[in-house]
């Protein structure tokens, strides 16, 4: 069996532009090689360390740090309510705080995303807040959703009047 070549000038033309490369290749080597002395010279990278562990420090030192602020007394409480929002505590603020130290919770003086979510409301003159709030106690419309996830409805409450605001079935 005898191998032909059938077109020896294209296979001349191949040797030559791979000589080429290859020339360049030799020509480009001291960057390559000097490159590369820099690199393996280098010592190696450690490995960086995963961020979650110093987030979590993190967080637990801005907690400690809120719950070290918090009020212990009454007076104490107030007296933040009326440097944070610059004006008394609502109405039942003695009882609730009451309430506060007999359950043990951690964080007293923490409203701003209470204030941040009324804020629009304190611009509505008092007789439109009572006049909706009446309206809203008046209206029979789903107010609720059942907890049973295998048969959900929607239940119709009504707001007692009584001041403990019990949810009450219609």
């Amino acid at each position: 069996m005898t191998i032909t070549i059938r077109r020896p000038i294209f296979y001349v033309v191949l040797v030559l532009v791979l000589l080429f490369q290859f020339v360049r290749i030799i020509d480009v080597s001291p960057r390559i090689a000097s490159s590369w002395r820099l690199y393996s010279q280098s010592p190696p990278s450690q490995p960086q360390p995963h961020p979650i562990p110093n987030l979590m420090l993190n967080a637990e030192t801005k907690y400690r740090q809120l719950i070290g602020k918090q009020s212990t007394t009454l007076q104490a409480a107030v007296a933040e309510y009326k440097r944070r929002y610059n004006r008394n505590p609502p109405r039942g603020f003695d009882e609730w705080f009451a309430f506060a130290q007999a359950h043990d919770v951690k964080i007293i003086d923490e409203y701003d995303g209470l204030v941040r979510d009324l804020a629009p409301f304190w611009n509505l003159p008092v007789e439109d807040i009572r006049r909706r709030a009446q309206q809203v106690r008046d209206a029979n419309f789903p107010t609720g959703v059942s907890s049973n996830p295998r048969s959900p409805r929607l239940d119709n409450y009504r707001l007692s009047t009584s001041s403990d605001l019990r949810m009450a079935r219609v």
